[in-house]
């Protein structure tokens, strides 16, 4: 009875061990972008990094997120034109059309070795939560 008590206990500290890095990874990554010119008051943001934002579905801050990131990459122009028709993003189908624009830009940059290769997919961008969506962002590194 005891083993299994520890053994729960082990897998409790490995949880908070991985919350924790998340946590540190959000807000490097939020650091990181008001550092390249985020405006955090259009995230509805004030103060400081904030962490915990994709712990659950949270597709909105996600795009303004991946917009800023990839637009900050890319530039202004060649933005214009990669985001042409889907941004700002007002329904489901420029959203769905945003989400496809950036996963080939992410395909783009990894193959360019301007990212290094992740396990980004577009179900990942379509939640923007958990690990899965705050480990692909390797754009605000």
């Amino acid at each position: 009875m005891e083993a299994a008590k520890e053994k729960e206990r082990e897998r409790d500290k490995e949880k908070d061990r991985e919350r924790e890095r998340e946590f540190e990874l959000e807000a490097a990554m939020f650091s990181n972008c008001l550092l390249l010119g985020l405006d955090s008051s259009v995230l509805g943001q004030s103060g400081g990094p904030r962490t915990g934002l994709f712990r659950h579905s949270n597709p909105r801050m996600g795009e303004l997120l991946l917009h800023f990131l990839l637009c900050a990459l890319r530039g202004p122009v060649q933005s214009a034109k990669d985001f042409a028709g889907v941004w700002p993003i007002f329904d489901a189908s420029q959203s769905r059309d945003f989400r496809k624009i950036v996963q080939g830009l992410i395909n783009e940059l990894e193959s360019q070795g301007a990212l290094p290769r992740s396990n980004s997919r577009v179900s990942s961008l379509a939640t923007c939560c958990g690990q899965r969506f705050v480990f692909l962002r390797p754009l605000a590194f």
